[in-house]
């Protein structure tokens, strides 16, 4: 037997279990609650039994299906299917149809790595769009026994062998590279431009056998994903294989698993705690790029720095999938004994490297790799843009009428607004060349860029990656670092270029 049993269930008492748990660890304020329904026993379940909770509780459902393309009319069918019984409940639902066979294969991603990416993105635009702080996911207690065992297979610490929490806000680094518009059947939905929402686990508490026998009981259909028995899916041939082998020898293995998830999950909670701590104070996030001073680094037990590289790692990757106690080691190596400029490679494309007094982690398409395209100049119309091999700078043209840098640019280093009749309308993107120099911001003498490059700390393996915003003989922008201050806006500019990199996976 490859799942929990059909047990024979009263809906009431499963109903009565879903609200002990919701209210229990407050998942579920009053509001709007998005519930995302594939269509499979465990989602329908979670839907009908929140449907049913949803005056008592004071939240109001709105359905979210994605179909991600991957079994043609099956999965069109059961878009459908999902339309159809949220509105025979009366509730609002929102369907979309993207293309993540494409967009898997344009980013070398794995077929369930693409599809949680867009999955992610999907409820929480449709979140956005609705006005929800709550997605309600359908996880059951068997998806928690299978992640235990995945990790334990790999070799994880506390946090994955807590399993699934009840409830986690989500990142945008867990969001993947961007869903552009020509993955979508129809117009793209946004994502939030404040916090993601939070994903809640409503039937956390229940079996998948619960799910069955209260679908049986209350006449509900479901639909079944064929994909679900495929053991060339690790996680399928833990739920098909393993589990069931393990069951011949300890029946009650299930609850046991369960348990000891449980009771790790309490530990790892006070662990958290002080990671969380050192993550706030120490742990600088940008585009695509998370970086820790090595002074502070270093008064940190080697406990916390493993969590805080872990934690690093999923923040960029959108999960820890790939990244077991080799790789944890490895980094961890690497910044206790590697030298300045020491770099190593992670899963996932992402990358560490050792800088003086700091090291960072980054997507290889990071900043650092931007100007790799660039082998002449790049002409960058105002407005307009250039698109590099890891990411996109915008200009644009903005009416100043006076005002300082300040009112303009929001200081971020992946922003630079200048006088537009200083800069004139011949800008070029272009890499580093013998003899260039700059002012610096705040300087009053130009200064050799291969010297500011060494001033700031950038690894000499990275000084060539930089791009540079020029015009045909003067730099105006050291992207990601500083613009040249003879070309900054004054109150006396009345026309700003204002120029935006978007890295590659960042928000647009």
């Amino acid at each position: 037997m490859s799942e929990s049993p059909a047990v024979k269930v009263d809906p009431e008492a499963i109903i009565a279990r879903v609200r002990r748990f919701v209210e229990g660890r407050g998942l579920l304020p009053a509001g709007i609650v998005v519930v995302a329904v594939s269509g499979g026993q465990d989602s329908v379940c979670m839907l009908d039994v929140l449907n049913r909770l949803q005056v008592g509780m004071g939240i109001r459902l709105h359905v979210a299906h994605l179909d991600h393309r991957f079994r043609g009319a099956q999965s069109a069918s059961e878009a459908e299917y999902v339309r159809e019984l949220a509105l025979g409940m009366g509730l609002p639902v929102t369907v979309a149809s993207i293309d993540v066979p494409a967009y898997r294969m344009e980013h070398r991603l794995s077929k369930q790595v693409a599809a949680r990416y867009a999955r992610l993105r999907f409820l929480s635009a449709v979140a956005a769009q609705v006005g929800a702080d709550r997605v309600a996911v359908g996880h059951t207690a068997d998806d928690a026994v299978e992640t235990f065992l995945l990790n334990l297979l790999r070799g994880s610490g506390l946090a994955g062998l807590g399993g699934i929490p009840p409830s986690r806000r989500l990142e945008r680094g867990q969001l993947g590279p961007e869903l552009e518009s020509r993955y979508w059947s129809s117009l793209p939905l946004p994502l939030p431009s404040g916090p993601l929402p939070m994903a809640v686990r409503p039937i956390l508490a229940l079996s998948r056998g619960d799910t069955e026998g209260y679908c049986q009981a209350r006449g509900l259909r479901f639909r079944s994903d064929p994909s679900n028995l495929d053991t060339a899916y690790r996680r399928n041939w833990v739920r098909v294989e393993l589990l069931p082998t393990l069951e011949r020898y300890s029946p009650n293995v299930r609850e046991r698993l369960r348990n000891a998830a449980e009771l790790l999950a309490d530990d790892h909670a006070i662990v958290s705690e002080a990671v969380e701590r050192c993550w706030v104070g120490m742990a600088r996030i940008e585009q695509g790029r998370v970086e820790f001073d090595l002074a502070a680094w270093r008064q940190q037990g080697v406990a916390i720095q493993r969590q805080l590289l872990r934690r690093a790692f999923e923040v960029l990757a959108g999960s820890l999938e790939g990244f077991g106690r080799v790789h944890v080691d490895a980094a961890e190596a690497a910044v206790r004994e590697g030298l300045t400029g020491t770099s190593i490679d992670l899963p996932v494309g992402i990358r560490l490297e050792k800088g003086y007094t700091s090291f960072h982690l980054y997507r290889s398409s990071g900043v650092a790799g931007a100007a790799a395209s660039l082998v002449s100049p790049v002409p960058l119309a105002v407005p307009g843009t250039v698109t590099l091999a890891d990411g996109v700078l915008e200009a644009s043209l903005l009416e100043a009428g006076g005002g300082s840098w300040g009112e303009w640019c929001s200081g971020s280093r992946w922003e630079a607004c200048l006088d537009a009749e200083k800069v004139g309308t011949s800008l070029v993107v272009r890499r580093r060349a013998v003899g260039d120099r700059f002012v610096p911001l705040g300087m009053e003498r130009a200064k050799k860029l291969h010297d500011f490059l060494v001033d700031e700390k950038v690894p000499r393996r990275e000084r060539d990656r930089v791009p540079l915003v020029a015009t045909p003989t003067e730099i105006v922008w050291v992207v990601g670092h500083r613009l040249d201050d003879r070309f900054k806006v004054t109150p006396e500019t009345r026309r700003i270029v204002r120029i935006v990199f978007h890295q590659s996976g960042g928000d647009r």
